[in-house]
């Protein structure tokens, strides 16, 4: 996670979202035409990709002191403004920034399989 990363106003640690979901996906492209997301390139998150990211920054150091699944989204404002609808994260609609906001949750072969907020 970057430096410039968002930082939580209420506490002195930082607090990242996964969906946990075998549904949410994230669309990084839309056609100039119509507006609407082009699949080709879209990512859909699985359960089993949170849960080994959440395992794996739980593993990466000794300052983790909590990691949850939690049934709901914790920042209501992404969703209030319309950033994530449907389970659908279209990047280009949003004014959320990679590295700031979001980071993309790669594999082994650095291809695209999540994110986290």
């Amino acid at each position: 996670m970057p430096a410039n990363r968002v930082q939580a106003c209420d506490t002195p640690m930082d607090i990242f979202a996964i969906p946990y979901s075998d549904n949410f996906t994230i669309y990084t492209q839309v056609d100039d035409e119509t507006g609407d997301p082009i699949d080709t390139g879209a990512i859909r998150m699985s359960k089993q990709v949170a849960l080994q990211a959440a395992i794996s920054l739980g593993q990466a150091g000794a300052n983790v002191y909590d990691i949850q699944v939690l049934p709901y989204f914790p920042n209501p404002e992404l969703i209030d403004a319309g950033e994530i609808v449907d389970e659908k994260f279209v990047i280009p609609y949003t004014s959320l920034t990679e590295d700031k906001h979001y980071n993309f949750i790669y594999n082994d072969q650095d291809a695209k399989i999540g994110i986290m907020f």
